[in-house]
């Protein structure tokens, strides 16, 4: 008890570190993965071979591209949120189950369903996945046979521009809510 204070200046400075490390690794990880899609976007202007008039907000087709990609990140989020949100209900559900249902637990002298636990995690994010994922999945299709190769390089584009900015709002708000 008397070492009280180190240990908790000590606790703090831990981290500290902890937080900054996060913070620089969610950096590095945002400016890689704005990287490696900006090469994916030019490989496939390449690959598809178009011109600067197809690559055009004036063009139709990249347009509609180019405004449905830029909405991808933002309706992603939109459906698997209160995916999330469930599975935490779940996992609650569960935690208040296991507190009444199995004896000693509180005071320590038992151990919870650990495997019970997980599995109930694990459906619970599997089916929060499912309509984000079919999202993601299928919009890149929809627009290639509607909208074409202009439209599939629109989607690139702004998907990768809205995405790189809900990147970082997503990771400093988990941050902040981190440390709450």
């Amino acid at each position: 008890v008397a070492d009280t204070p180190r240990r908790t200046e000590l606790l703090n400075r831990l981290d500290t570190l902890a937080n900054t490390t996060t913070a620089v690794g969610k950096g590095f990880l945002g400016g890689i993965t704005f990287f490696t899609s900006l090469i994916l976007f030019f490989a496939s202007v390449v690959i598809f071979n178009l011109s600067v008039n197809e690559i055009n907000i004036l063009n139709l087709a990249f347009f509609v591209g180019l405004m449905l990609g830029a909405l991808l990140p933002y309706l992603f989020s939109a459906l698997l949120l209160p995916g999330v949100l469930k599975a935490i209900g779940s996992m609650m559900d569960e935690t208040e189950r296991q507190w009444q249902d199995i004896p000693f637990l509180r005071e320590a002298k038992a151990s919870p369903d650990l495997v019970k636990a997980t599995i109930y995690a694990s459906n619970a994010s599997l089916n929060a996945i499912i309509w984000p994922g079919l999202l993601v999945f299928f919009m890149p299709i929809i627009v290639g046979v509607f909208a074409g190769h202009a439209g599939l390089t629109g989607l690139m584009l702004g998907t990768l521009v809205s995405g790189f900015f809900i990147s970082f709002q997503f990771g400093n708000t988990g941050g902040a809510l981190g440390n709450v």
